[in-house]
């Protein structure tokens, strides 16, 4: 099902402090991604922050925008890590805009499909 609920959004201060100290990073064009795969006894789980700096966008108006952008992006695409992932796995993420200019969405959606695809390739091996 292609929804982003509740589950699927990382809002805990203290797993996004444990990202930014222990997890893993990369630079995907125009988003930087930190990421950590955690070990659990529940079903596979996938859970994302999405991060526009106002440093860049001063308007609150473009900063929801490029965020709508990435949410609707992780949404259409996220199937592709969800279905290589095992049970007793998670991931958690924070997917960081690092443009000065408001991109078209398919440019977020073609990085999305990166991102995705990097990560399964990186936990089969």
């Amino acid at each position: 099902m292609q929804t982003l609920g509740k589950k699927h959004r990382l809002r805990s201060s203290q797993a996004i402090a444990r990202l930014f100290d222990q997890g893993k990073s990369f630079f995907k064009f125009p988003l930087k991604v930190r990421y950590q795969w955690i070990d659990t006894d529940s079903d596979p789980t996938l859970s994302c922050a999405f991060v526009v700096p106002k440093r860049s966008f001063k308007k609150a108006v473009d900063r929801n925008q490029i965020k709508r952008h990435m949410r609707e992006a992780f949404r259409l695409n996220k199937h592709v890590i969800l279905d290589a992932m095992s049970s007793g796995e998670k991931i958690e993420m924070i997917w960081i805009y690092a443009d000065r200019r408001i991109l078209p969405s398919r440019v977020f959606a073609k990085a999305a499909l990166q991102i995705f695809s990097r990560l399964v390739k990186e936990k089969s091996q």
